[in-house]
Formats: C-alpha cells, sequence, structure tokens
C-alpha cells in the first residue's frame, strides 16, 4: 500500500515500475540490535564507573593557625574500605583562591572505616581555608607521611 502522497510525487516526476522508490520499512531486527546494543553499551558505562570509583571520601572537620608561624592545622576524616591504603591531598588556599601549600598524606591500610586525622600543613602566605582532595588508593600500602597526630 502507497503511503499518502507517494503515488502523485511518482506520477508528478514520471517515475514508474522498477524506477519508482520504494516505501522504507524498518526491519524489527534492526530496532531490536539497536535496542540491545544501547542496553549494552550503558551497562558497560556503568560498570566502569562503578568501578573505578572506590568507596573513598575525605571530609574536612576543623582548621586552626599553626602554632609555629605561618602554616594552618588542618583535622580531616577519612572514610574508606578497611584494610585499603589511600594517599590524599591536603591543600591550604590563601584569600585570593591560590594554593599556598599542598602536602600529599598516605595513610596505611587500617581496620576502621572512618580514620580522624591532624595533618600540619606550612605555607608561603597566610591561608585562610583547606580542602581534601584527590583520594585514591595507593599501589603499596605504606607508613603514614607524614605522621598523623
Amino acid at each position: 500500500m502507497a503511503r499518502y502522497g507517494e503515488r502523485r510525487a511518482t506520477q508528478l516526476l514520471g517515475l514508474t515500475g522498477a524506477d519508482a522508490p520504494r516505501p522504507r520499512r524498518v526491519r524489527p531486527v534492526a530496532v531490536l540490535a539497536a535496542v540491545v546494543a544501547a542496553i549494552g553499551l550503558a551497562w558497560v558505562v556503568w560498570v566502569w564507573q562503578n568501578a573505578t570509583t572506590g568507596a573513598i571520601s575525605a571530609d574536612l572537620v576543623r582548621l586552626r593557625p599553626a602554632a609555629t608561624g605561618q602554616g594552618l592545622v588542618v583535622t580531616w576524616t577519612l572514610s574508606r574500605d578497611p584494610g585499603t591504603a589511600v594517599t590524599c591531598q591536603v591543600r591550604a588556599t590563601g584569600g585570593d583562591g591560590s594554593t599556598v601549600g599542598s602536602l600529599p598524606v598516605t595513610v596505611r591500610a587500617g581496620q576502621a572505616r572512618n580514620t580522624q586525622l591532624v595533618t600540619d600543613i606550612r605555607t608561603v602566605a597566610q591561608a585562610v581555608t583547606a580542602d581534601v582532595s584527590g583520594c585514591h588508593v595507593s599501589p603499596v600500602p605504606v607508613p603514614d607521611s607524614p605522621p598523623a597526630r
């Protein structure tokens, strides 16, 4: 059965028989293959994100000026799977948003899920805030560096 307007278009163009365009049909197999491929791709992306995103988080608890001059004492909590060694970057920021001090802190594997740490950061200028970021699983469990208090 011809679609609406198809017969008229072929007559106006003078196309008949083999020259006339055939109506296009979407085959159910092609639609099914596209749906399966989309679901498969979505699953692969979901697995990749969940496999590469570990259960590691760091939360800032308290900041105070260092007793020895320019610097900042950062108290923070690390949450991770027990038995996982983690390295985080503790960064002090100045009033203009620039980094005035930074220190990588490696926390050895432990039995506790949550660990509270105190890190003393030396700064090159007055720090107004700090953050803990870039936490990732350490390849080899190593002692705390620098020693946590």
